[in-house]
């Protein structure tokens, strides 16, 4: 059985032909929100009341992950001397990362943290995280 949570939302807006309802569905162990449903206010409150099968419009994301667990770890790689106060810092340190991530990994081109670039023993490196999703074992 997979573990996960559901939102219901009401959404407000000033739009015509919009879906005030939301609900999403996430898998907790793949931190994944793997499913959103929009429908009008009076297909849901039908649905409460025990009218069956509604219409709404469905979102999906994510599927090849439900079921399973994200891993993830960090990562760092080193960078040419020089790229840490360059104007292209963060292109330089995602193609570094994307062909330095090991295989099954994904790695996150997130380089906006305080702590993303660094000097070590006047070295310069990036640090990111690296995503995988297992089977549950």
């Amino acid at each position: 059985m997979i573990q996960g949570k559901i939102t219901i939302s009401r959404i407000q807006s000033n739009q015509e032909n919009y879906l005030p309802i939301k609900i999403t569905i996430d898998d907790v162990n793949a931190v994944t929100q793997f499913l959103e449903i929009e429908m009008s206010l009076e297909n849901f409150a039908e649905c409460l009341t025990g009218l069956a099968a509604r219409p709404c419009e469905l979102k999906t994301r994510g599927l090849e992950n439900v079921g399973k667990k994200r891993e993830m770890a960090d990562f760092t790689i080193e960078l040419p001397e020089g790229t840490i106060n360059g104007r292209k810092s963060k292109e330089i340190a995602t193609e570094r990362a994307e062909k330095l991530c090991p295989d099954g990994w994904t790695v996150s081109t997130y380089f906006n943290s305080q702590n993303s670039f660094f000097k070590e023993n006047g070295k310069e490196y990036a640090r990111t995280n690296i995503l995988r999703w297992v089977e549950v074992e």
